[in-house]
């Protein structure tokens, strides 16, 4: 399993925050997911395959029509 750390920008509110989060947890790739709003964090646990940048962006944008900014926090690593 790997947990990836990533700055994330441009949420309007807590409840898009949730919203994405909520969207993110039923991805069979993704074991967990959490959003911190205030702190502009998100961390992933991935099962396998760590998702690219634009590949998250192309789920967030399911269900969120604002750009939402990612990048990169930290580098990832394994549990």
């Amino acid at each position: 399993m790997k947990k990836v750390k990533y700055k994330i920008k441009s949420f309007d509110c807590p409840a898009c925050a949730i919203k994405v989060e909520d969207h993110l947890k039923k991805d069979e790739n993704i074991n967990d997911v959490s959003i911190n709003f205030s702190g502009q964090t998100m961390n992933v646990k991935y099962h396998d395959k760590e998702y690219t940048l634009d590949e998250l962006k192309k789920i967030i944008k399911e269900v969120e029509s604002d750009e939402i900014e990612i990048e990169n926090h930290e580098k990832k690593r394994s549990e």
